[in-house]
């Protein structure tokens, strides 16, 4: 007679006289009520090995059909695994460029970059880039258009991702680009452009009511940016649904912006405007110290206290939820791989205007994040820094394999955590897994 157990993917919780159980190796809840459940049993008395074999009982087969049963975790991990290194296969190329260096229009209070760093891409990084493309042998090719602000040169834009959509016909790999914008010079003209030149996903930050997002995110020459943003967005929402599109509204705040009545009265706003428009949604982030640039402006201090950073971020997608605004970050939570950081995997590249390649967007001061550069001809040079970034944690470091998270974490939430402190960083988020997997579940009702 075969034992199962329960797999290392599945947490569960107990409310109300009910266990809920959910699977973050493929995003399957469960409930049991039945106290003579031989589920019931399991958790009630937190027991890993199941002592019941019936495969004529149809929870029983439903539980090993998604996983919650396994005969060894052994079946898990390699399924985990095999996902993992079809994530980092060099066959799937992930570039995140910045055409304008860290220049930017904005001079908003928190940023991290250094916006004196001004040098442009133009035809000579385009042919190099080209040719690195050429170069490799490729499925898929993923393009992030970041900065600064990479619409301060988006006639580079339209004709890199011009040449290589004609490249990607010419060799059969797919092409993804996407673009992290503040959308203030975002026109519906600038938009049709981008769309027609295969850019379809969107990352726009609008930090809260116009008076906190003026005040955070203001013009270098201190004028103010809401009503712009907004009403390129509004328009770009009028556009049909036919027309296919992806925006992600990130909203920065602290506790000074995201009071309980600005939240209500922000989050109305969003959902009066984009709730009926599938192609937004939102994500919520506190101000945080991400390098010795942050908070350099007027001597103040902007970040939000990390005492009520993850309160808030729980009020403001629970309150999102109830609105029926899509959140963003449910593909973060159960897409495979989705926790993990791009600046961990081998895959994935930040080419500077120098083409100078590094590994991580908020430590662009950090020497070791160069981990090499492109020559002339497009070959990619590697420095001693690489092995810094990209670890194997995933099948390596025991308390990786043996968590709930690995499929989503893979060991790499943040390599530049894990190198500072010379260890393995578990996120935060991975013991919020009651919350969390009710926050799914609310998030998939949304969508259907």
């Amino acid at each position: 007679m075969n034992n199962y157990q329960l797999s290392q993917t599945v947490t569960y919780y107990k409310e109300d006289l009910i266990w809920y159980a959910y699977n973050w190796f493929n995003g399957v809840a469960c409930s049991f009520d039945d106290k003579d459940h031989f589920m019931y049993t399991a958790f009630e008395n937190n027991l890993k090995q199941i002592e019941f074999n019936d495969l004529s009982n149809e929870d029983f087969q439903y539980l090993i059909d998604n996983k919650f049963l396994v005969l060894s975790n052994n079946e898990i991990m390699e399924a985990i695994n095999e996902d993992y290194l079809e994530e980092i296969s060099m066959e799937h190329l992930k570039l995140i460029l910045l055409p304008v260096g860290q220049s930017c229009n904005f001079s908003c209070v928190y940023c991290y970059e250094d916006h004196s760093n001004s040098v442009k891409m133009g035809k000579t990084q385009k042919d190099i880039l080209i040719n690195f493309v050429k170069n490799q042998n490729l499925k898929t090719v993923t393009i992030e258009y970041f900065g600064g602000e990479p619409l301060l040169n988006k006639q580079f834009i339209f004709e890199l991702n011009s040449e290589l959509i004609k490249l990607s016909l010419e060799n059969s790999f797919k092409l993804y680009s996407s673009i992290t914008t503040n959308a203030y010079t975002l026109d519906l003209d600038t938009f049709s452009k981008l769309l027609k030149n295969n850019v379809f996903s969107y990352q726009i930050t609008i930090d809260g009511l116009p008076e906190d997002h003026n005040n955070f995110r203001p013009l270098k020459n201190s004028d103010t940016t809401f009503n712009k943003i907004f009403n390129n967005l509004i328009k770009i929402s009028s556009l049909p649904n036919e027309m296919i599109f992806e925006i992600v509204i990130r909203v920065n705040y602290n506790e000074y912006s995201a009071t309980d009545d600005k939240r209500e009265k922000f989050l109305e706003l969003l959902s009066n405007t984009f709730g009926n428009d599938k192609r937004f949604s939102f994500r919520f982030r506190p101000i945080g110290d991400y390098s010795k640039m942050n908070n350099r402006k007027n001597g103040k201090i902007y970040n939000c206290s990390k005492v009520k950073s993850a309160e808030i971020k729980n009020k403001y997608n629970i309150e999102a939820t109830d609105k029926k605004l899509r959140l963003s970050d449910l593909m973060m939570y159960v897409g495979k791989g989705s926790y993990s950081c791009y600046a961990g995997k081998p895959n994935s590249l930040i080419i500077m205007p120098d083409l100078k390649v590094m590994k991580c967007s908020v430590a662009f001061e950090n020497p070791l994040n160069c981990v090499g550069k492109i020559d002339d001809n497009g070959i990619f040079t590697k420095n001693t820094n690489w092995h810094l970034w990209v670890k194997d944690a995933c099948r390596t470091e025991e308390k990786c394999t043996n968590c709930h998270f690995i499929s989503q974490c893979n060991g790499s939430a943040c390599p530049l955590k894990n190198i500072k402190s010379s260890k393995i960083i578990c996120p935060d988020i991975k013991d919020e897994y009651k919350n969390l997997s009710n926050l799914i579940l609310s998030q998939l009702e949304i969508l259907e």
